[in-house]
Protein backbone atom coordinates (compact mmCIF):
# COMPACT_ATOMS: atom_id res chain seq x y z
CA UNK A 1 0.00 0.00 0.00
CA UNK A 2 1.52 3.58 -1.08
CA UNK A 3 1.56 5.78 2.20
CA UNK A 4 0.84 9.35 0.79
CA UNK A 5 2.77 10.88 3.86
CA UNK A 6 2.58 15.31 4.14
CA UNK A 7 5.68 16.66 4.41
CA UNK A 8 6.89 19.57 5.90
CA UNK A 9 7.78 22.61 3.69
CA UNK A 10 11.32 23.07 3.59
CA UNK A 11 12.27 20.04 4.96
CA UNK A 12 15.48 19.29 3.49
CA UNK A 13 16.72 23.17 4.36
CA UNK A 14 16.12 23.29 8.35
CA UNK A 15 17.31 19.71 8.51
CA UNK A 16 20.67 20.68 7.62
CA UNK A 17 20.52 23.63 9.46
CA UNK A 18 19.24 21.43 12.56
CA UNK A 19 22.33 19.06 12.12
CA UNK A 20 25.08 21.66 11.40
CA UNK A 21 23.75 22.93 15.02
CA UNK A 22 24.20 19.44 16.72
CA UNK A 23 27.41 18.55 15.08
CA UNK A 24 28.95 21.98 15.90
CA UNK A 25 27.48 21.12 19.58
CA UNK A 26 28.60 17.51 19.40
CA UNK A 27 31.97 18.58 18.21
CA UNK A 28 32.50 21.05 20.73
CA UNK A 29 32.64 23.93 18.26
CA UNK A 30 29.49 25.75 19.87
CA UNK A 31 27.87 25.84 22.98
CA UNK A 32 24.79 24.23 23.57
CA UNK A 33 21.65 27.03 23.16
CA UNK A 34 19.96 27.21 26.96
CA UNK A 35 17.05 29.13 25.53
CA UNK A 36 14.85 27.13 24.09
CA UNK A 37 12.53 29.87 22.47
CA UNK A 38 16.05 31.06 20.79
CA UNK A 39 16.78 27.62 19.87
CA UNK A 40 13.19 27.13 18.38
CA UNK A 41 13.78 30.70 16.76
CA UNK A 42 17.03 29.34 14.88
CA UNK A 43 14.88 26.52 13.53
CA UNK A 44 11.80 28.17 12.28
CA UNK A 45 13.30 31.63 11.27
CA UNK A 46 10.42 32.61 8.42
CA UNK A 47 12.86 33.96 5.90
CA UNK A 48 14.68 31.40 4.91
CA UNK A 49 13.13 28.31 6.24
CA UNK A 50 11.62 27.26 3.27
CA UNK A 51 14.15 27.22 0.82
CA UNK A 52 17.40 28.95 2.66
CA UNK A 53 20.46 29.75 2.63
CA UNK A 54 20.80 27.04 5.08
CA UNK A 55 22.08 28.93 8.05
CA UNK A 56 24.82 28.18 10.73
CA UNK A 57 24.28 28.59 14.51
CA UNK A 58 27.48 30.40 14.75
CA UNK A 59 25.81 33.06 12.55
CA UNK A 60 22.60 33.61 13.67
CA UNK A 61 22.21 32.82 17.58
CA UNK A 62 24.32 35.57 18.55
CA UNK A 63 22.23 37.77 16.29
CA UNK A 64 19.01 36.51 18.36
CA UNK A 65 20.60 37.62 21.48
CA UNK A 66 21.11 41.05 20.28
CA UNK A 67 19.33 43.80 21.05
CA UNK A 68 18.29 45.24 17.23
CA UNK A 69 17.18 49.02 16.47
CA UNK A 70 15.89 50.46 13.59
CA UNK A 71 18.68 51.78 10.85
CA UNK A 72 17.32 53.63 7.25
CA UNK A 73 20.35 52.54 5.73
CA UNK A 74 19.93 48.94 6.03
CA UNK A 75 16.35 49.32 5.44
CA UNK A 76 16.77 50.69 2.40
CA UNK A 77 19.46 48.03 1.09
CA UNK A 78 17.10 45.19 2.17
CA UNK A 79 14.36 47.05 0.25
CA UNK A 80 16.57 47.32 -2.59
CA UNK A 81 17.60 43.65 -2.48
CA UNK A 82 14.13 42.29 -2.34
CA UNK A 83 12.91 44.51 -5.27
CA UNK A 84 15.93 43.55 -7.47
CA UNK A 85 14.39 39.32 -6.40
CA UNK A 86 10.98 40.79 -7.08
CA UNK A 87 12.46 41.09 -10.96
CA UNK A 88 14.66 38.60 -10.76
CA UNK A 89 11.42 35.90 -10.03
CA UNK A 90 8.82 37.38 -11.92
CA UNK A 91 10.60 39.33 -15.09
CA UNK A 92 13.25 36.34 -15.78
CA UNK A 93 12.21 32.98 -14.10
CA UNK A 94 8.46 33.17 -14.70
CA UNK A 95 8.72 34.36 -18.26
CA UNK A 96 11.09 31.36 -18.92
CA UNK A 97 9.01 29.03 -17.03
CA UNK A 98 6.71 28.69 -20.09
CA UNK A 99 9.39 27.69 -22.84
CA UNK A 100 11.30 25.34 -20.94
CA UNK A 101 7.99 23.18 -19.71
CA UNK A 102 6.84 23.16 -23.05
CA UNK A 103 10.04 21.25 -24.27
CA UNK A 104 10.97 19.78 -21.46
CA UNK A 105 7.41 18.50 -20.70
CA UNK A 106 7.34 16.54 -24.70
CA UNK A 107 11.43 16.28 -25.12
CA UNK A 108 11.14 13.91 -27.69
CA UNK A 109 8.78 15.72 -30.01
CA UNK A 110 12.29 18.01 -30.29
CA UNK A 111 15.21 19.07 -31.57
CA UNK A 112 18.90 20.24 -30.97
CA UNK A 113 17.74 23.80 -31.42
CA UNK A 114 14.70 23.61 -29.32
CA UNK A 115 16.29 21.09 -26.31
CA UNK A 116 19.71 23.97 -26.39
CA UNK A 117 17.70 26.99 -26.45
CA UNK A 118 15.48 25.14 -23.74
CA UNK A 119 18.81 23.69 -21.68
CA UNK A 120 20.61 27.07 -21.42
CA UNK A 121 16.37 29.40 -20.64
CA UNK A 122 16.62 26.47 -17.63
CA UNK A 123 20.02 27.49 -16.81
CA UNK A 124 18.44 31.48 -16.21
CA UNK A 125 15.26 30.07 -15.47
CA UNK A 126 16.89 28.15 -11.99
CA UNK A 127 19.09 30.93 -11.45
CA UNK A 128 16.94 33.78 -11.19
CA UNK A 129 14.28 31.72 -9.36
CA UNK A 130 16.46 30.60 -6.67
CA UNK A 131 18.97 33.56 -6.55
CA UNK A 132 15.38 35.68 -6.23
CA UNK A 133 13.99 33.71 -2.96
CA UNK A 134 17.64 33.93 -1.79
CA UNK A 135 17.64 38.27 -2.08
CA UNK A 136 13.93 38.39 -0.51
CA UNK A 137 15.05 36.41 2.48
CA UNK A 138 18.15 38.14 2.89
CA UNK A 139 16.08 41.47 2.35
CA UNK A 140 13.80 40.73 4.59
CA UNK A 141 15.92 39.24 7.46
CA UNK A 142 17.97 42.83 7.13
CA UNK A 143 14.14 44.47 8.13
CA UNK A 144 14.69 42.80 10.87
CA UNK A 145 18.09 43.73 11.68
CA UNK A 146 19.34 39.83 11.08
CA UNK A 147 22.09 39.66 8.97
CA UNK A 148 22.01 36.38 6.92
CA UNK A 149 24.64 34.53 4.53
CA UNK A 150 25.24 35.88 0.62
CA UNK A 151 23.74 32.26 -1.35
CA UNK A 152 24.92 33.11 -4.60
CA UNK A 153 27.89 34.53 -6.14
CA UNK A 154 27.49 35.58 -9.80
CA UNK A 155 27.58 31.83 -10.28
CA UNK A 156 28.06 32.18 -14.34
CA UNK A 157 30.86 33.81 -14.50
CA UNK A 158 32.23 31.34 -13.04
CA UNK A 159 35.81 29.80 -14.98
CA UNK A 160 35.70 26.36 -13.89
CA UNK A 161 33.19 23.92 -11.95
CA UNK A 162 34.87 24.32 -9.15
CA UNK A 163 34.66 27.66 -9.11
CA UNK A 164 31.14 27.63 -9.89
CA UNK A 165 30.66 25.48 -6.94
CA UNK A 166 32.12 28.09 -4.88
CA UNK A 167 29.78 30.73 -6.41
CA UNK A 168 26.17 28.65 -6.61
CA UNK A 169 24.45 28.00 -3.58
CA UNK A 170 26.93 28.66 -1.15
CA UNK A 171 25.49 27.86 2.25
CA UNK A 172 24.75 24.27 0.79
CA UNK A 173 27.80 23.79 -1.07
CA UNK A 174 29.99 25.23 2.01
CA UNK A 175 27.54 23.27 4.31
CA UNK A 176 28.64 19.53 2.43
CA UNK A 177 32.22 20.83 2.28
CA UNK A 178 32.55 21.67 5.66
CA UNK A 179 30.39 18.36 7.10
CA UNK A 180 31.05 15.75 4.64
CA UNK A 181 33.62 16.58 2.31
CA UNK A 182 36.36 16.98 5.19
CA UNK A 183 35.21 14.82 7.91
CA UNK A 184 36.01 12.31 4.80
CA UNK A 185 39.61 13.45 4.70
CA UNK A 186 38.69 15.85 1.99
CA UNK A 187 41.96 16.07 -0.31
CA UNK A 188 44.34 14.74 2.64
CA UNK A 189 44.44 11.00 1.84
CA UNK A 190 45.49 10.82 -1.93
CA UNK A 191 44.43 11.90 -5.26
CA UNK A 192 42.20 8.40 -5.53
CA UNK A 193 41.03 9.14 -1.97
CA UNK A 194 40.14 12.83 -2.91
CA UNK A 195 38.27 11.62 -6.26
CA UNK A 196 36.29 9.42 -4.25
CA UNK A 197 35.29 12.10 -1.73
CA UNK A 198 34.08 14.31 -4.42
CA UNK A 199 31.77 11.83 -6.15
CA UNK A 200 30.09 10.77 -2.72
CA UNK A 201 29.88 14.43 -2.06
CA UNK A 202 28.37 15.52 -4.85
CA UNK A 203 25.98 12.33 -4.94
CA UNK A 204 24.99 13.32 -1.46
CA UNK A 205 23.82 16.94 -2.90
CA UNK A 206 22.33 15.01 -5.77
CA UNK A 207 20.08 12.75 -3.37
CA UNK A 208 19.36 15.83 -1.73
CA UNK A 209 17.34 17.91 -3.92
CA UNK A 210 15.03 14.35 -4.54
CA UNK A 211 14.71 10.54 -4.97
CA UNK A 212 15.50 10.52 -8.73
CA UNK A 213 17.58 8.94 -10.51
CA UNK A 214 17.91 12.80 -12.64
CA UNK A 215 19.31 14.51 -9.49
CA UNK A 216 21.47 11.29 -8.38
CA UNK A 217 23.60 11.57 -12.31
CA UNK A 218 23.23 15.37 -12.29
CA UNK A 219 25.43 15.69 -8.45
CA UNK A 220 27.23 12.56 -10.12
CA UNK A 221 28.13 14.97 -13.70
CA UNK A 222 29.21 17.81 -11.42
CA UNK A 223 31.80 15.48 -9.20
CA UNK A 224 33.22 13.76 -12.48
CA UNK A 225 33.60 17.10 -14.29
CA UNK A 226 35.57 18.39 -11.11
CA UNK A 227 37.21 15.26 -11.42
CA UNK A 228 38.70 15.52 -15.16
CA UNK A 229 39.28 18.93 -14.77
CA UNK A 230 41.74 18.41 -11.27
CA UNK A 231 43.56 15.34 -13.70
CA UNK A 232 43.58 17.18 -16.78
CA UNK A 233 45.06 20.59 -14.95
CA UNK A 234 48.70 20.21 -15.45
CA UNK A 235 48.12 19.00 -19.11
CA UNK A 236 46.40 22.07 -19.85
CA UNK A 237 48.51 24.56 -17.96
CA UNK A 238 51.38 23.14 -20.15
CA UNK A 239 49.38 23.82 -23.40
CA UNK A 240 48.69 27.63 -22.29
CA UNK A 241 51.97 28.21 -21.79
CA UNK A 242 53.22 26.04 -25.07
CA UNK A 243 50.84 28.55 -26.81
CA UNK A 244 51.93 31.57 -24.84
CA UNK A 245 48.99 32.71 -23.34
CA UNK A 246 48.82 34.31 -20.16
CA UNK A 247 46.20 32.83 -17.23
CA UNK A 248 45.08 36.30 -16.96
CA UNK A 249 44.49 37.07 -20.60
CA UNK A 250 41.22 37.81 -21.95
CA UNK A 251 41.57 35.13 -24.07
CA UNK A 252 41.89 32.18 -21.96
CA UNK A 253 39.20 33.22 -19.35
CA UNK A 254 36.79 33.48 -22.32
CA UNK A 255 37.42 29.95 -23.30
CA UNK A 256 37.55 28.72 -19.43
CA UNK A 257 34.16 30.65 -18.89
CA UNK A 258 32.34 29.31 -22.09
CA UNK A 259 33.87 26.21 -21.51
CA UNK A 260 32.56 26.31 -17.93
CA UNK A 261 29.09 27.58 -18.68
CA UNK A 262 28.35 24.75 -21.42
CA UNK A 263 29.40 22.15 -18.95
CA UNK A 264 26.95 23.66 -16.77
CA UNK A 265 24.05 23.95 -18.94
CA UNK A 266 24.56 20.24 -20.05
CA UNK A 267 24.51 19.16 -16.38
CA UNK A 268 21.17 21.17 -15.96
CA UNK A 269 19.28 18.73 -19.06
CA UNK A 270 19.54 15.71 -16.47
CA UNK A 271 18.40 18.47 -13.29
CA UNK A 272 15.18 19.44 -15.51
CA UNK A 273 14.43 16.40 -17.52
CA UNK A 274 11.54 14.40 -16.01
CA UNK A 275 13.35 10.90 -16.48
CA UNK A 276 16.62 9.92 -16.97
CA UNK A 277 15.65 8.42 -20.52
CA UNK A 278 13.95 12.25 -21.33
CA UNK A 279 17.33 13.01 -20.88
CA UNK A 280 19.77 10.38 -22.46
CA UNK A 281 16.88 11.72 -25.08
CA UNK A 282 17.90 14.85 -25.45
CA UNK A 283 21.56 14.37 -25.08
CA UNK A 284 21.66 12.28 -28.32
CA UNK A 285 19.95 14.86 -30.01
CA UNK A 286 21.58 17.77 -29.01
CA UNK A 287 23.00 17.79 -32.53
CA UNK A 288 20.07 17.12 -34.93
CA UNK A 289 17.64 19.16 -36.93
CA UNK A 290 20.37 22.02 -36.86
CA UNK A 291 17.98 23.09 -40.44
CA UNK A 292 15.91 26.07 -41.06
CA UNK A 293 12.92 24.02 -39.75
CA UNK A 294 14.41 23.10 -36.59
CA UNK A 295 15.74 26.67 -35.81
CA UNK A 296 12.49 28.67 -36.75
CA UNK A 297 10.36 25.65 -34.07
CA UNK A 298 12.79 26.62 -31.51
CA UNK A 299 12.74 30.54 -32.43
CA UNK A 300 8.46 30.16 -32.20
CA UNK A 301 8.61 28.77 -28.74
CA UNK A 302 9.57 31.98 -27.58
CA UNK A 303 5.78 33.18 -28.21
CA UNK A 304 5.18 36.79 -29.11
CA UNK A 305 7.84 39.65 -29.73
CA UNK A 306 6.35 41.76 -26.88
CA UNK A 307 7.72 39.42 -24.41
CA UNK A 308 10.68 38.39 -26.29
CA UNK A 309 11.69 42.32 -26.04
CA UNK A 310 10.83 42.78 -22.69
CA UNK A 311 12.88 39.21 -21.65
CA UNK A 312 15.81 40.35 -23.48
CA UNK A 313 15.73 43.59 -21.82
CA UNK A 314 15.75 41.67 -18.38
CA UNK A 315 18.14 39.25 -19.14
CA UNK A 316 20.55 42.47 -20.01
CA UNK A 317 20.17 44.37 -17.20
CA UNK A 318 20.86 40.77 -15.26
CA UNK A 319 23.96 40.35 -16.64
CA UNK A 320 25.25 43.73 -16.57
CA UNK A 321 24.41 43.47 -12.13
CA UNK A 322 25.75 40.59 -12.01
CA UNK A 323 29.08 41.99 -14.19
CA UNK A 324 29.31 45.05 -12.05
CA UNK A 325 29.06 42.65 -9.09
CA UNK A 326 32.13 39.75 -10.05
CA UNK A 327 33.92 43.01 -10.43
CA UNK A 328 33.45 44.70 -6.75
CA UNK A 329 31.06 47.48 -7.99
CA UNK A 330 27.27 47.68 -6.96
CA UNK A 331 24.94 48.59 -9.41
CA UNK A 332 23.15 50.22 -6.13
CA UNK A 333 25.99 51.85 -4.76
CA UNK A 334 26.73 53.75 -8.15
CA UNK A 335 23.11 55.04 -8.33
CA UNK A 336 23.45 56.07 -4.99
CA UNK A 337 26.08 58.50 -6.56
CA UNK A 338 23.49 59.74 -9.30
CA UNK A 339 20.42 62.59 -8.99
CA UNK A 340 17.86 61.77 -6.96
CA UNK A 341 15.90 61.62 -10.17
CA UNK A 342 17.90 59.45 -11.75
CA UNK A 343 17.60 57.00 -8.91
CA UNK A 344 13.87 57.09 -8.56
CA UNK A 345 13.55 56.84 -12.25
CA UNK A 346 15.09 54.01 -12.20
CA UNK A 347 13.32 52.26 -8.88
CA UNK A 348 9.91 53.39 -10.89
CA UNK A 349 11.59 51.71 -14.19
CA UNK A 350 11.97 48.49 -11.91
CA UNK A 351 8.52 48.36 -10.11
CA UNK A 352 7.22 49.26 -13.73
CA UNK A 353 8.82 46.17 -14.92
CA UNK A 354 7.87 43.84 -12.20
CA UNK A 355 3.82 44.35 -12.82
CA UNK A 356 3.85 44.71 -16.35
CA UNK A 357 6.13 41.04 -16.90
CA UNK A 358 3.60 39.75 -14.08
CA UNK A 359 0.87 40.52 -15.99
CA UNK A 360 2.43 38.16 -19.20
CA UNK A 361 3.04 35.80 -16.77
CA UNK A 362 0.70 33.07 -14.95
CA UNK A 363 0.62 34.88 -11.83
CA UNK A 364 -1.24 38.13 -13.28
CA UNK A 365 -4.56 35.73 -13.75
CA UNK A 366 -4.72 34.03 -10.42
CA UNK A 367 -2.20 30.60 -10.96
CA UNK A 368 1.04 31.84 -9.26
CA UNK A 369 4.41 30.52 -10.23
CA UNK A 370 6.04 28.91 -7.28
CA UNK A 371 9.36 29.04 -6.15
CA UNK A 372 11.54 25.58 -7.69
CA UNK A 373 13.10 24.75 -4.50
CA UNK A 374 10.13 24.62 -2.72
CA UNK A 375 9.45 20.83 -3.76
CA UNK A 376 12.75 20.59 -2.19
Amino acid sequence: MLLKLVLPVGISFYTFQTLSYIIDVYCGRLAAEPNLAIYALYVSFFPQLVAGPIERATNLLPQFRTHHTFCYKTAVKSGKLILWGMLKKICIADVLAAPVDIVFGNIRAYTGPSIVLAAVFFAFQIYCDFSAYSDIAVGSAGLLGIRLMKNFDCPYFAVSIQDFWRRWHISLSTWLRDYLYIPLGGSRKGRGRKYFNLMLTFGVSGLWHGANWTFMFWGLLNGFFQVIGDITHCWRENLRRRLGLRETSLVVRLIKWGMTFCLICFSWIFFRANFLSDAWYAVAHLFSGWNIEGIWTAFMILGQWKRILLLLTALTLLLVYDGMEAYGVSLWDWLSQRPRFVRWGVYYLLLAAVFVMFLYTNGGYGDAIQFIYFQF
